[in-house]
C-alpha cells in the first residue's frame, strides 16, 4: 500500500493521543522501510515473532562486514521505539 494510506490510521489515532501516534507512526515507517529490503531480510525479521523495529535514522554509525554478520559502531542520541526493540 502507498505510505500515506498506511499512515491514515496513525493520523486518526493522533486525535486521541499524539504521543502514541508518534511512536506507532515510527514503527509503521520502520516496518515499511524493512518491506523494501530483500525477501531474505524480510524473512529473517518477520519469520518468528511480531516485529517492532526501532530505526535510528541519523547516520552517525559505521558498519563493517565481519564473521557472521555486521559489526556496528557509533553513538546514537535517540531512536524512537528503541526501548521496545
Amino acid at each position: 500500500a502507498p505510505f500515506p494510506e498506511i499512515l491514515e490510521p496513525v493520523r486518526r489515532m493522533a486525535h486521541g493521543c499524539a504521543s502514541s501516534a508518534w511512536t506507532i507512526g515510527f514503527y509503521t515507517l520502520h516496518n515499511w522501510m524493512l518491506a523494501l529490503f530483500s525477501e531474505q531480510a524480510q524473512g529473517e525479521a518477520f519469520a518468528t515473532r511480531p516485529f517492532l523495529a526501532p530505526a535510528p535514522l541519523a547516520p552517525t554509525g559505521h558498519g563493517v562486514a565481519c564473521n557472521g554478520g555486521i559489526r556496528l559502531t557509533g553513538k546514537w542520541s535517540w531512536a524512537t521505539g528503541v526501548m521496545d526493540g
